[in-house]
């Protein structure tokens, strides 16, 4: 079974216990996927899912042992955990719905870099678009200059 290190401690790998993530999905409509996944694979998804929104660059400030910083209010900071956890129940929910291990490849490539290509119409979006509407304004955003 994968070991959830839930924040605020050392070496975390989790913003939310298995607990805190049923009681998630409890007041959330379509979690079939979730409830149907053994414990294990549950925790497993939550890994997957921290790790991957961890790709992203956050507009926070984090203090060397990886803790929110003190610039931020206690209010402030259950706010933005809040919000780390919605959108990593959502992440994980959405790595179950779209297992690329269940999913027909037709093409597998090994040049360079691993890459396959799914059946048309299953190539699903990397991210849960509610787990990135949930983190938007905790994202540091890109400017783009237009010119004429």
């Amino acid at each position: 079974m994968s070991d959830l290190i839930v924040y605020p401690s050392a070496g975390h790998n989790s913003w939310i216990d298995l607990a805190g993530a049923q009681a998630h999905f409890t007041n959330r409509l379509h979690t079939d996927d979730w409830l149907a996944a053994e414990e294990a694979t549950q925790a497993a998804a939550l890994l997957m899912a921290f790790r991957s929104l961890n790709e992203f660059e956050f507009d926070l400030w984090w203090k060397l042992d990886k803790t929110l910083a003190d610039r931020y209010s206690d209010a402030q900071k259950a706010e933005l955990l809040a919000a780390l956890k919605q959108a990593q129940c959502e992440e994980a929910l959405h790595l179950l719905r779209h297992d690329v291990d269940t999913m027909g490849v037709q093409a597998v490539s090994l040049g360079g870099m691993l890459s396959f290509k799914l059946d048309p119409g299953q190539n699903p979006p990397r991210h849960s678009q509610r787990a990135l509407d949930i983190l938007r304004p905790l994202l540091k955003g890109r400017s783009v200059a237009r010119f004429r």
